[in-house]
């Protein structure tokens, strides 16, 4: 079966998108994108993006990591699906698309792609942990997926 698929980057990370509204994959998703964004073996990728029919948004997606594991959101993967939905005229410069943290609302400008991401929750500044016998500093924050800086 040939299927065509984009292969995009965004700010260092890339992904194979495809358009999914047809549903035409009929097997084991997870186990598909693993294969598939094997490096070395296969396309290689960070991650697989389908896009799939909404019937709240212009569309939806399924989005896997590379491990074949679902995951609810990505910044730079947002932005390469609204390009994506752009160029396939699946959406319009205007864009609003389902994702499992939520609805996010993207819009093409030019060359560039602006994403509203969803609020930021559960914002932890100056926290601690004990690693190997070391005091190490952090700070988190849930943006549709949790995030970590150590300082």
């Amino acid at each position: 079966m040939n299927i065509p698929f984009y292969k995009m980057s965004g700010a260092g990370n890339d992904f194979i998108v495809i358009d999914h509204r047809a549903q035409f994959l009929k097997t084991n998703l997870s186990e598909f994108a693993a294969k598939i964004c094997h490096r070395r073996m296969s396309v290689g990728a960070d991650g697989l993006f389908l896009i799939e029919p909404s019937e709240i948004a212009d569309f939806k997606w399924q989005f896997f990591n590379s491990d074949g594991s679902i995951a609810d959101m990505c910044g730079n993967g947002a932005r390469c699906v609204a390009r994506f939905a752009y160029l396939n005229k699946i959406a319009a410069e205007k864009m609003s698309f389902e994702t499992g943290a939520g609805i996010i609302h993207a819009e093409i400008v030019g060359d560039n792609v602006r994403i509203r991401m969803t609020d930021p929750q559960d914002i932890r500044i100056g926290q601690s942990l004990e690693l190997d016998h070391e005091q190490i500093q952090y700070s988190s924050v849930h943006t549709g997926v949790p995030h970590v800086v150590v300082k």
